[in-house]
């Protein structure tokens, strides 16, 4: 209900204050960020592992990645394609996070345990049973490819999207047992047939009393007068003195022959009212026979609605996530794809129609058939048709439900062009028959009257046993008809005012959030002729069909988005959508990731959505990752002095992806770990940060290394840096650098930190880690100025001509060079 979707109050919203992900996706060894609940900025360039984070929360919080999530790859929701292929069969792949919530805090295990991989949540408690529930209600995670597949997917499915989401999904059930149980009542109503079953009950009275009844007083009064003749000291004062009256002129012959008349009054009864029911039957199957026909010459373009529709569901659940078409492989681009999807899936949506309208014809017939055959199982029920004199009846009647079985499996047969349901003249039932089965009741029924005639008591007792039944069944069938009239109003009235409550309800809800979506949509698109953005609900014959999103173009209502605007304001109105959809409706989340989502954006977009992101989502905290190099350096500035941490991912064959830490945060983490003796990681840690030290040495001392592309030149490894910046000092370098045994120390001393960070069989000490540590800390005080007003490194930049010397910027530190 829109109710439930209100926010809790007073209930604290989740913040991250840290994660771990170790052995998923490109991730092989530790990957932490302390985020202290702040946002972050992640940049790296293409392959270096940013969507591994963005997998692994999504499988954190919905137990599946939804791109990896297909028959070639994995269709145990992608966790076969998480686990790194790197670690050892005994080791565990992880995600953790702890959040401002201490009692929240888990980690999520993948294991291999006896070939199959199983996941499993440390954190056990109900609270975090809770927030996970209600975490996978909402929208946490927003890609690029999942950027336009609300606003280019059919109109049904945005009805069904919202409806899940704020609780609607569950009105919208309530409605359709509300209306399929008034339908029901009615088809009761018309396939039971009531009044013509009270009229030829009627009939019988009218036979039996010569008038018709209408009240039981009157009746009372009519038996009265019927038994005067008997002169009986006994009268009726009510319908339950009637069995007294009869226990008084009745002999056990008269019961035994007033049954077997009672018996061939039923079948005629039934068969006489068998050609109106039988009519009615036949017009139900002829409208089902034409429209099957009528679908059947469409069925390809059923079927090919039906893969198309299948299409769309693979490109907007991530199972296909390339630029292709996912049924013929053309490259096209996903949101342009989806476009023509969408457009000729509702194209063919009449054919589709077709097929519901023979659903809705079949199911009809099949009720009206399962209620008629059961009414004739009951009457072949009777003891009397097992009596050899009744043979003729009772094959008359079986005749009638084996073609009522006909028509059962007509209905059953396939949609297929193969074979077609029969013509109405084939099953047509003969009524010659019905007419010879009533003939030879009545004439059974004179047999058994001509053997008592003459006598009174007998005549009387069959009227009044006759009569009774005939008027008892006329109350209980008016019983049940009142009833159900009576249910049919009620839940009549019911359904409209919850028709008229639920759209109330939704229209009140959706201009809200065509609000937000439009005010969203402006930021990023001001002074532009597209205004007034809003989720429109569409209707069909008293029934929400679906949503369309309409805009005002130039000052006139459009739709559908797709159909007008271009793939970056699509884009825009995709961000817009999520954004309003995370306000609306994450109520225990305080985060959201975006990934690499500006991908298609032009120019003055990104800057809008940057500002966007900075001025409306301030109180939000984001983890936001990209690989545009421009746009990072933007935010990078935007959100100086906002508390957003900034860092940059990488990727290396030995660690997979990484972060690339300023070297003074790695530093203190060194020296804390040697402190503590903390062995775990320490050799990689300074390994890393000798990397980041020579390759400010080598730029600063122009040490030349071979050419190489981009990230490649960036990952480069300590030593290849030490040896050119040995073969650099042994040709420029004066006596001081070049008497100076450390680049040879470091040179062997690198072992320790290389063995660390693979499997061997070598396992570094503390002890070795303090002596490596202390080479790379040699390193860097023979080039880096370390006094307070400097902290520069010495540089050929600052050559002195006279004294032939390089320095840092106080010439602090200086050594001799030729140039």
């Amino acid at each position: 209900m829109l109710s439930k979707n209100l926010e809790r109050k007073g209930e604290q919203m989740v913040r991250i204050k840290s994660f771990e992900i170790k052995g998923l996706r490109g991730v092989r060894e530790n990957l932490a960020l302390d985020l202290d609940t702040k946002s972050i900025l992640l940049y790296g360039d293409g392959g270096t592992g940013k969507s591994s984070i963005s997998d692994v929360f999504e499988w954190f919080y919905y137990d599946k990645i939804g791109h990896l999530t297909s028959e070639e790859i994995d269709r145990k929701g992608g966790i076969e394609a998480l686990r790194s292929i790197f670690l050892k069969d005994e080791d565990e792949g992880y995600g953790e996070i702890n959040y401002n919530d201490l009692g929240l805090k888990c980690k999520k295990n993948i294991v291999l345990k006896k070939g199959a991989l199983t996941t499993d949540y440390t954190n056990k408690t109900g609270d975090f049973d809770a927030y996970k529930s209600d975490s996978e209600k909402e929208n946490l995670i927003l890609r690029y490819r999942d950027l336009v597949v609300f606003v280019v997917a059919p109109k049904k499915d945005r009805l069904d999207y919202i409806s899940e989401i704020i609780g609607f999904s569950e009105v919208t059930e309530i409605r359709t047992v509300l209306k399929k149980i008034v339908n029901v009542l009615k088809q009761t109503v018309k396939f039971k047939d009531f009044d013509n079953q009270i009229n030829t009950k009627q009939a019988r009275l009218i036979e039996y009393l010569g008038q018709n009844i209408t009240s039981d007083r009157q009746f009372i009064e009519t038996i009265n007068r019927l038994i005067e003749p008997l002169k009986l000291e006994k009268k009726a004062d009510d319908l339950n003195n009637i069995e007294g009256i009869l226990c008084l002129i009745k002999t056990p012959d008269d019961s035994k022959i007033i049954e077997q008349q009672t018996f061939y009054n039923g079948i005629i009864d039934f068969v006489t009212n068998a050609p109106v029911k039988l009519d009615e039957i036949e017009k139900f199957y002829g409208d089902y026979r034409d429209q099957f026909k009528k679908t059947i010459r469409d069925i390809d373009k059923i079927k090919l609605e039906q893969l198309l529709a299948e299409g769309i569901e693979l490109l907007r659940e991530n199972i296909v996530f390339e630029d292709k078409c996912p049924l013929c492989l053309q490259l096209k681009k996903r949101a342009e794809l989806l476009k023509e999807l969408g457009d000729r899936v509702e194209e063919l949506k009449k054919y589709k129609q077709e097929q519901g309208n023979l659903t809705t014809l079949k199911e009809t017939l099949q009720k009206e058939l399962s209620v008629y055959g059961q009414q004739i199982k009951g009457v072949l029920g009777s003891k009397y048709f097992q009596e050899e004199a009744n043979k003729e009846i009772k094959d008359g009647m079986e005749r009638l439900d084996t073609a009522i079985e006909e028509y059962v499996n007509e209905t059953k047969i396939k949609l297929t062009k193969e074979r077609e349901p029969k013509d109405e003249k084939e099953l047509k039932v003969d009524r010659k028959g019905l007419e010879t089965i009533i003939s030879f009741c009545k004439g059974k029924y004179q047999q058994l009257e001509e053997g008592k005639k003459g006598d009174l008591k007998f005549e009387i007792h069959g009227k009044i046993e006759h009569s009774r039944n005939a008027y008892m069944e006329i109350k209980s069938i008016q019983r049940e008809k009142e009833t159900i009239e009576k249910q049919k109003a009620t839940l009549g009235i019911i359904y409209t005012e919850f028709v008229k409550k639920q759209k109330d309800g939704l229209e009140g809800f959706l201009t809200y959030f065509s609000g937000e979506i439009n005010n969203l949509y402006q930021f990023m698109n001001p002074a532009e002729k597209v205004e007034e953005i809003k989720l429109v609900p569409i209707e069909k014959e008293d029934e929400l069909i679906g949503l369309t999103i309409q805009f005002k173009f130039y000052n006139s209502d459009v739709a559908p988005p797709q159909k007008y605007l271009s793939e970056s304001h699509l884009n825009c109105l995709g961000i817009a959508l999520f954004l309003t959809s995370v306000k609306a409706f994450n109520k225990r989340n305080k985060f959201f990731i975006l990934d690499d989502v500006i991908s298609s954006f032009d120019t003055a977009h990104r800057k809008r959505f940057a500002d966007l992101l900075v001025e409306k989502f301030q109180d939000y905290q984001i983890i936001l990752l990209t690989h545009e190099k421009n746009w990072f350096d933007y935010i990078n500035n935007l959100v100086k002095g906002r508390g957003w941490q900034v860092n940059t991912l990488k990727w290396h064959k030995d660690q997979g992806t990484y972060i690339d830490e300023p070297s003074v945060n790695l530093k203190t983490r060194i020296e804390k770990k040697i402190q503590a003796g903390n062995e775990e990681g320490t050799g990689n840690d300074i390994r890393k940060y000798l990397e980041h030290t020579l390759k400010q040495i080598a730029v600063n001392l122009k040490v030349k290394v071979d050419f190489l592309f981009n990230d490649v030149n960036e990952d480069r490894m300590s030593p290849e840096l030490l040896n050119e910046l040995k073969s650099k000092i042994k040709k420029h370098g004066g006596d001081t650098l070049k008497n100076s045994p450390i680049i040879d120390r470091l040179l062997g001393s690198i072992f320790i930190g290389n063995k660390d960070s693979h499997d061997a069989g070598f396992k570094p000490s503390i002890d070795d880690f303090k002596a490596f540590w202390k080479d790379v800390k040699d390193l860097e005080d023979i080039f880096y100025c370390s006094n307070n007003t400097c902290q520069n490194f010495v540089t050929v930049k600052f050559f002195d001509v006279a004294t032939k010397k390089i320095k840092c910027k106080c010439g602090n530190k200086n050594y001799g060079w030729k140039k």
